[in-house]
């Protein structure tokens, strides 16, 4: 099994995704996530809207903490929720839910690969 099939069976899909929606988002997050510098990005982001917390329990190993979607759309932006949407043609509600989702799990397989550090 690869990295995508890994971390895609690994992370719950959103009901209202397909397989395939499922796949793209997934490795469309892994793409612009899977790094030391986004994940930085996205510390920043988490520190600045009171979600410190919930990004720094996705770099250790552990209970993962949720966020929503709004929450979702605020750390990784709504500029960049919207171009996934678009590109996608899943509405942009779907798409906030499902990075909620997904984003935990990229973060920490990055994490674990060496990518980013807990604080």
């Amino acid at each position: 099994m690869g990295l995508f099939e890994d971390l895609e069976g690994a992370i719950e899909q959103h009901p209202a995704v397909n397989g395939q929606q499922h796949s793209s988002l997934v490795q469309d997050i892994w793409q612009k996530f899977g790094n030391s510098s986004e994940i930085e990005k996205l510390k920043a982001s988490g520190q600045s809207q009171g979600l410190g917390g919930a990004v720094e329990s996705w770099l250790k190993k552990g209970q993962n903490h949720p966020v929503n979607a709004e929450q979702a759309k605020g750390l990784v932006g709504e500029g960049w929720m919207r171009e996934m949407a678009d590109r996608t043609g899943i509405p942009q509600s779907i798409v906030a839910a499902a990075v909620a989702k997904i984003l935990p799990g990229v973060v920490g397989k990055a994490a674990s690969q060496g990518k980013a550090q807990a604080a």
